[in-house]
């Protein structure tokens, strides 16, 4: 999971966190659209589609899941309501990380976990 964790941290450095500057950045286009069934968000080729009808925190963990797989991995990806795919999936585990580490770097994990220690990396 090195190289997902690697990898956010570059983009993190690089653009940060705001999904839809770095969607743009990236050259993705992010589209919120009325998906139904349990389909939730969709990423193929230069797209990610989410459903818009998601609370905010759950379609930005979405969209930096579906960063990870077009950073990291070829092909298309979905994800489905009650996570029907298998967590077992090396891919669905390192996109999953990649997604906690890009929102929740580590320097900013450090300052709400120890608060009162300044700019010193805790282990």
């Amino acid at each position: 999971m090195r190289t997902a964790i690697d990898r956010a941290n570059e983009i993190y450095s690089k653009h940060g966190n705001h999904l839809h500057k770095l969607c743009s950045s990236l050259g993705l286009m992010l589209i919120e659209e009325d998906l139904g069934g349990r389909l939730k968000e969709v990423y193929f080729g230069d797209s990610i589609v989410i459903r818009k009808d998601l609370a905010y925190p759950e379609k930005r963990e979405l969209v930096a899941h579906a960063i990870g797989h077009h950073l990291m991995h070829s092909g298309n990806h979905l994800s489905m309501q009650k996570r029907v795919y298998s967590f077992g999936n090396y891919h669905e585990r390192q996109a999953n990380v990649f997604a906690a580490c890009l929102l929740m770097p580590e320097e900013k994990l450090q300052e709400e976990l120890y608060p009162d220690i300044p700019n010193e990396k805790v282990s």
